[in-house]
């Protein structure tokens, strides 16, 4: 089902995210019945928000995605201010640099949409609460950007519009005129890191959706304000205020590499088809139940919010192959991504571990029954099935957006368990397997795997030639 684009917005700085929850009890795809899997109740899925409406940012090799995205204020940035971009050092081993990113504002609006209070689904948000979602919120993207943001109460209002129907796009364009005293109208957030949050408390179709970047923004959700059904939109959402997209997944369509060239990674590929949302290991893919997973490693470090990672690139290797330690990505120590320049392509490539702990123990990458896609020519794609007992390492690349921003998404590079058919993936690599880049420049084996010890990988760079 398509949504209708949001009015009187067209510069290309921020997106608009449309969700809904629907009927959808469990997650997309084939689930296999296992009974003996640790697996979620379908009510854990009641929440999953399937892509909804198409993309008026597209990418920049020219593709939309399958759910979003609105701009925002002329002139702001999708960046958040204050951030850098990775340094190298002399032996070629790149430290993401960290700097600001301040305090942000949120303004919860609370808006009773229709004349009628019989369709009424949520109560009104105190003080006390809008006082503990903000806590909320500050609390997992203060952690998300190693203390960078922090999330602050600015006000709580609510109002009657008088609606004869409820249309997320019309209650936000309205909120935005009239919200404390007017603050958010004609989109004057820009660079304020002032959020305005409206909370409907009608189901109304039951969406979300967000703005992206800007160092402020605007968010309207049909889903009320709890930590089990309301937190997890009202988290992705913020998300996107702060600059970030959606997590995806990735399969390409070859039984080689399993990879292939940046610009064939696109929403609209044959080569390597991608499914909007379908990383339930990142916040920024689909909600769902109670779920907070941590984001993934290559948008928090290319807005320059994660620190602990390495930049391997051919420099690295000169000396010979590249052995490095992986803590879990969700942890606090050590280094906790990398991220290899392909010396052939440029291509980027991030390499992350995670396990079952911290915020990644909510997700139900690690809890449920696998699903598996039908994607083309009997390829499939599964993934909900990432071992709770040793965690996943995961290779992922970006879609790059022309306003410089960019989503993630997973590589399929691991066969699935107990099958020799290489048409059947996920994105878990085995013990001893060996990724190559489909330029043939570099080499990327997976030596070990331990939550306690962390995960070893080696990366062989190749000649030029």
């Amino acid at each position: 089902m398509q949504a209708g684009p949001v009015r009187g917005l067209s510069a290309a700085f921020f997106a608009l995210v449309l969700c809904t929850a629907g009927a959808v009890a469990t997650p997309p795809g084939n689930v296999a019945a296992d009974s003996t899997a640790k697996a979620h109740s379908a009510t854990a899925f009641a929440a999953v928000a399937p892509p909804m409406a198409s993309a008026s940012a597209a990418p920049a090799h020219g593709t939309a995605t399958t759910g979003d995205e609105l701009p925002g204020p002329s002139g702001t940035s999708p960046r958040p201010a204050g951030r850098s971009s990775l340094g190298i050092d002399a032996t070629g081993v790149g430290i993401g640099i960290g700097i600001g990113g301040g305090t942000q504002r949120i303004y919860i609006s609370v808006a009773n949409v229709t004349k009628s209070t019989s369709d009424n689904t949520y109560a009104t948000v105190s003080q006390t609460q809008a006082t503990t979602l903000a806590g909320e919120l500050n609390s997992y993207w203060s952690r998300q950007t190693d203390g960078a943001v922090s999330v602050v109460l600015g006000g709580v209002e609510q109002r009657s519009l008088g609606m004869s129907s409820c249309s997320a796009t019309a209650v936000l364009d309205a909120e935005k005129k009239v919200a404390f005293s007017g603050k958010f109208a004609n989109d004057n957030w820009g660079g304020t890191g002032d959020h305005l949050i409206v909370i409907t408390q009608e189901k109304c179709a039951q969406q979300s959706f967000g703005t992206v970047g800007g160092d402020g923004g605007t968010i309207i959700s049909n889903f009320g304000t709890s930590a089990a059904n309301g937190l997890p939109f009202l988290a992705h959402e913020f998300g996107h205020n702060l600059g970030f997209r959606h997590a995806n997944a990735t399969l390409c369509r070859n039984t080689s590499t399993y990879d292939a060239p940046q610009s064939s990674i696109t929403f609209d590929s044959t080569t390597c088809p991608t499914t909007a949302y379908d990383d339930y290991l990142d916040v920024m893919g689909y909600s769902v139940k109670s779920a907070l997973p941590h984001v993934s490693s290559p948008q928090l470090i290319e807005l320059g919010y994660l620190q602990a990672y390495r930049t391997l690139t051919s420099l690295s290797g000169a000396l010979g192959p590249v052995t490095l330690t992986l803590s879990p990505l969700a942890g606090t120590s050590g280094v906790r991504a990398a991220k290899i320049i392909d010396p052939r392509s440029g291509d980027a490539y991030y390499v992350e571990y995670r396990t079952d702990a911290g915020e990644d123990a909510t997700s139900a990458e690690f809890s449920s029954v696998q699903a598996c896609h039908s994607i083309l020519d009997g390829y499939k794609r599964c993934n909900l099935d990432s071992s709770p007992t040793y965690g996943t390492v995961r290779i992922l690349r970006t879609i790059p957006y022309d306003n410089g921003t960019v989503a993630t998404t997973t590589l399929a590079v691991g066969t699935i368990s107990g099958s020799t058919n290489k048409k059947y993936r996920h994105p878990s690599m085995a013990v001893g397997q060996v990724f190559t880049a489909y330029s043939g420049g570099f080499t990327l084996k997976l030596n070990s795997r331990s939550p306690a010890k962390g995960a070893s990988i080696t990366v062989t760079f190749k000649s030029l030639l």
